[in-house]
């Protein structure tokens, strides 16, 4: 993978600011006032049981589920890379490049180069079906989207799960070189010890922050 992510400069030194975050479905509570705040500079990895709403809270802070009250606020040039563990972003209607290539600028050759040059896919796999792919090819596929976009703040959820160990080790090596701020949901302790500076844990509801990596 090159790891070109190239973050347009942020209007702020807090990027996005959420305040009095709450969500439930029925009477059972997902998040309960939580307060998130990621500067310029944060690495944090979100932990915590299966079901206790790291990725709505990820899906929240990304835009794309709107909190039954709270408010979020992005700063100007903002732009969210954000990896859905359940591929749900991912489109399954079109061939490989049709699904890479949604919403970029730039015509079918330059495209074409800055896809394969990611290493992750080879020329005659461009035209297969999305809906054929395996998860993990699929999963290729959004770090592919994930590059293209020139995100400047990374929304990360099992970024480890279904990659092969060889694309893993340059994704992650991308990641180390991004300059921009992440936040990970993230069952993996290797993971976890190499990219944490803070630890959010999620739990009842509940938002716990620890400094200084893992617990």
């Amino acid at each position: 993978i090159n790891p070109d992510f190239q973050p347009t400069v942020f209007g702020s030194k807090q990027p996005i600011v959420a305040d009095n975050i709450a969500l439930a479905y029925g009477e059972r509570v997902i998040l309960d006032q939580v307060d998130v705040t990621i500067a310029s500079t944060s690495r944090v990895v979100l932990v915590g049981a299966n079901g206790t709403g790291k990725s709505t809270l990820l899906k929240i802070l990304a835009g794309e589920l709107k909190p039954d009250s709270g408010q979020v606020y992005r700063a100007p040039g903002v732009v969210v890379g954000h990896l859905d563990q359940e591929q749900e972003t991912l489109s399954l209607r079109g061939t490989l490049y049709a699904v890479y290539a949604e919403g970029l600028t730039g015509d079918f050759e330059q495209l074409k180069t800055e896809l394969l040059s990611t290493g992750l896919f080879v020329w005659d796999e461009l035209n297969r079906p999305v809906a054929g792919l395996s998860v993990g090819q699929r999963r290729k596929l959004q770090l592919a989207r994930l590059l293209a976009l020139r995100a400047n703040l990374l929304l990360l959820d099992e970024p480890t799960n279904h990659i092969s160990l060889d694309v893993l080790e340059e994704f992650e090596s991308a990641l180390l070189a991004f300059p921009g701020p992440i936040v990970a949901v993230s069952h993996d302790r290797r993971f976890i010890e190499r990219f944490a500076d803070e630890i959010w844990e999620v739990d009842e509801g509940a938002l716990r922050k620890y400094a200084g990596g893992w617990v």
